[in-house]
């Protein structure tokens, strides 16, 4: 028996269809659910459905045109949803119709809808669902019962809108994204749920909304006006879902909000929004489940003590808000048992709030960024077993970590970095957590080696053990079990003191991120890794030795290749020029040596992106991870550039080498780098007037090589050139033209090449003021800055006054005198030995004595 049948863009049916004929489709008496979406079928389709007992029928996106006769709908009379959207309909012709249907969809139509077409829709006598979403509705009108419409994404004009006065059983409306000011509510008594997301209405809005009485769901999502919470909002007793997020709502809850009592869920999430909680009139509204106050300004008391009477409430997520302590005169127990908790953005908290200590559902905790001096809370995953989510990042923990006695097989989530906890790491952490998806202990006081247990977790996706050398002592090789974490992704060794060499198949193969900057391994890397999904290897800051690796040009994905401050050698390998999707390149600090492949290629391609977030604006819990992080040295200084930021950078860094050679012309096909660095090496002959396509490029560092010749003037194209620098090389003639950004530029960007003249350099290129200059210099040899004349003067008599000086000593103090003198004879004897013993002539006075 088949009920259901999906063909959405299924060209083989056409074809099957086409050549068995559309009559076969009536054999499958029994089927409810048709799905034929995205394909060319016109409205001769309709009539092959005869007989079935269909349910919901899907056309969406064929090729139907023109009048639909309802005649061929007739014997569909189960038909409950029919789907014909985005297609080319001008009307249903009259007729008994599909007496059930109740669902119509006519979205996204090519043609506009006209007043013919929705008087038409008359003959659905029992439709009640009509979605009119992506259409241009002009001086439309309605005269049927519906209860739910949709006008999402519509462009409609102030005559539509008071159509809607003709439709008063309707209880649902969406109007998402409207393009007008005029909308009023005094249409809708009898309205139960209303939807106005992206739309730009007027002041008085919000105060309109008092007309509505029987509104229980309400979404103003995304206004585009600067709007307060007026008090027409407060009017809606029956309330049990208000959405205003991602607004520009200003100012306090106003306390006529306490009227609210049915509210169940509601979310004031990205507004402007401020003022004390604890003051607020969110404590009387005891019926909530679900409370969302994100990105705001709100001060919230870490205790939560204004909602212990929330028996009903789950949810509670506040993130990027103010977190403050409030000390509390009582004891008291929450009624609540919350499963989701988000506090974290800034504040300090002194303790872990007591609360805590009651709740035993709880799902997703996330208390970042929250100063709470305190152990970690292993009583906290001990009370809560179904626990997925523990954000505990940046909390001021210290002391050792304690793990809870059972396995907590639901963790998949556990960040406790960037926090003061020390010790080893516990062997058993991989018995303990072993579902763990991402796994982040970075920063901290850590010491000792890395279990081997990390290895049990066998679908660890993110591993970042990162950053604990500057205070601690993780040290040892990398693990080799390393390799039978099949499901890892991102591993993140960096900034320790582990050592050893890189041993082969060290990594598994599905691993697209490797970190291991900042630590002592060594040997060299003639070891083929498996390299396949590798997108970003960092190996920068060790003691590799030998030559970059040829394999690497297998690694067909790479797109950031960080080997700075090693010490590799040899040339650089032009297997690297196989690879279509280098964005970042470091090679810097090595002793790499010949010429620079003309074939490398850096490229930048929007339509791929390497990094991805975890972005807490869009996390439900606000539950974040540690953004993939790259250092690289843009405009002379040393940056982190961190997630999805790296998508948008390019640079080649090749500098403190020994490379030679004439730089590329190829270089300046790379249109979209923003760094390119090859100060500090050997390279010689002319700047590539290719240069000036760098069009992107920000920072250009030529210093320090042997470049010869003029400094192209087209490099003055570059408009977003912040940092340049072709200091001490030979380059000669003028320095380009003051304009744009060269007009930034000091005399430091030029010095150190003696035959440059122009500004900001202080040589002038004017040939009369050379001239001048040069007799100057002429002048200045001959002459000199000394008077030497006054110099032989002075000198003749400093000479005869410390001979005066001598002889009145010799001749005041007798003991100095015979010193002197037999100083004197010591040194004449050994002259006269000296030159009698290396004169062949003078050898029979050998044993002469000359001064007995």
């Amino acid at each position: 028996m088949y009920n259901f049948l999906n063909t959405p863009t299924n060209q083989l049916l056409q074809l099957l269809l086409s050549l068995a004929g559309f009559e076969t489709l009536s054999k499958l008496e029994n089927l409810e659910f048709l799905y034929l979406s995205g394909n060319n079928f016109n409205s001769s389709i309709l009539s092959s459905l005869v007989g079935l007992s269909l349910k919901r029928l899907d056309l969406r996106n064929n090729d139907i045109k023109g009048s639909i006769n309802m005649t061929e709908l007739n014997a569909l009379s189960y038909l409950e949803v029919l789907d014909l959207s985005e297609n080319e309909i001008i009307k249903f012709e009259p007729s008994r119709g599909a007496s059930n249907l109740s669902v119509l969809y006519l979205d996204g139509l090519v043609n506009n809808i006209t007043n013919e077409l929705l008087e038409s829709l008359g003959e659905f006598h029992n439709l009640t669902n009509l979605s009119l979403d992506s259409n241009n509705l002009i001086r439309a009108m309605f005269r049927y019962s519906l209860i739910e419409l949709s006008l999402d994404l519509c462009s409609l004009d102030e005559y539509f809108l008071q159509s809607l006065e003709l439709l008063p059983s309707l209880k649902v409306l969406s109007i998402q994204a409207l393009h007008t000011t005029g909308l009023s509510t005094s249409q809708g008594y009898s309205l139960i749920e209303l939807s106005l997301n992206l739309c730009s209405l007027d002041e008085n809005f919000l105060q309109s909304l008092e007309l509505l009485p029987s509104l229980k769901v309400l979404n103003i999502e995304a206004l585009q006006t600067d709007l307060p919470i007026s008090q027409g909002l407060c009017a809606l007793k029956d309330l049990r879902d208000l959405d205003m997020r991602n607004n520009y709502l200003i100012g306090t809850l106003p306390y006529c909000m306490e009227n609210l009592t049915s509210l169940r869920r509601l979310d004031l999430s990205r507004n402007n929004l401020s003022g004390d909680i604890y003051f607020s009139p969110l404590k009387s509204l005891i019926s909530l489940e679900s409370l969302v106050l994100s990105n705001n300004h709100f001060q919230i008391p870490l205790s939560l003590s204004p909602f212990f009477n929330h028996s009903k409430i789950k949810s509670f997520v506040a993130s990027e808000n103010e977190v403050y302590s409030r000390r509390e005169m009582h004891n008291f127990i929450p009624k609540f048992q919350l499963q989701n908790l988000s506090l974290s953005c800034c504040g300090n908290g002194e303790s872990f709030p007591q609360f805590l200590y009651y709740q035993h559902d709880l799902q997703y905790v996330g208390i970042s960024h929250v100063r709470m001096k305190g152990r970690f809370p292993c009583w906290l995953l001990q009370n809560n077993t179904n626990l997925v989510s523990l954000d505990l990042k940046n909390t001021s923990l210290l002391g050792l970590l304690e793990l809870p006695i059972q396995s907590h097989k639901n963790l998949t989530f556990l960040d406790i970095s960037d926090n003061k906890l020390f010790g080893q790491i516990p062997s058993e952490i991989g018995a303990c957590f072993p579902r763990l998806y991402y796994l982040n202990m970075s920063s901290n006081n850590f010491s000792g080696s890395i279990p081997s247990s990390l290895g049990n977790m066998n679908i660890l996706d993110h591993l970042d053990l990162s950053n604990n050398g500057l205070h601690n002592n993780l040290s040892g090789g990398i693990p080799p079990w390393i390799i039978n974490m099949t499901n890892l992704e991102v591993l993140d060794l960096s900034h320790n003191k582990l050592d050893g060499y890189l041993l082969p198949n060290l990594f598994p193969p599905y691993i697209s991120q490797v970190y291991l900057s900042n630590n002592r391994l060594q040997g060299s890397m003639l070891n083929e890794f498996d390299c396949m999904n590798m997108i970003v290897i960092d190996l920068g800051q060790n003691n590799l030795t030998g030559g970059i690796p040829k394999w690497l040009g297998r690694c067909s994905h790479l797109g950031y290749l960080l080997l700075k401050g090693n010490n590799f050698e040899k040339e650089i390998p032009k297997q690297l020029c196989k690879l279509d999707y280098l964005r970042l390149v470091d090679l810097s600090s090595n002793y790499l040596c010949g010429r620079i492949p003309s074939c490398l290629r850096i490229s930048f391609n929007n339509n791929i992106s390497f990094i991805e977030d975890i972005d807490p604006s869009w996390s439900t819990f606000g539950v974040t991870s540690k953004p993939i992080q790259a250092d690289f040295t843009t405009k002379n200084k040393l940056y982190s550039y961190i997630g999805k930021i790296l998508n948008y950078l390019s640079g080649l860094d090749l500098s403190d080498n020994a490379l030679e050679g004439v730089v590329p012309l190829e270089i300046g096909n790379f249109n979209t780098i923003q760094v390119l660095n090859l100060s500090h090496n050997k390279l010689g002959g002319p700047i590539p007037p290719t240069f000036s396509n760098l069009q992107k490029v920000e920072s250009l560092d030529l210093s320090h090589n042997k470049l010869e010749g003029n400094i192209p003037s087209q490099l003055t194209r570059l408009h977003f050139l912040s940092v340049f620098s072709v200091a001490y090389n030979n380059l000669s003639g003028r320095t380009p033209d003051m304009v744009a950004q060269f007009a930034t530029f000091e005399n430091s960007s030029y010095e150190g090449n003696p035959f440059l003249c122009g500004s900001p350099l202080s040589r002038s290129c004017d040939p009369s003021l050379l001239s001048n200059n040069s007799s100057n210099r002429g002048e200045k040899e001959e002459y000199g800055f000394i008077d030497m004349n006054f110099f032989y003067i002075s000198f003749g008599v400093s000479f005869i006054m410390m001979l005066l000086g001598i002889f009145a000593v010799l001749c005041i103090n007798p003991y100095w005198r015979r010193a002197w003198f037999y100083f004197v004879g010591k040194i004449m004897n050994n002259f006269f030995y000296f030159v009698v013993d290396n004169v062949p002539i003078l050898s029979k006075y050998r044993f002469y004595q000359p001064f007995e």
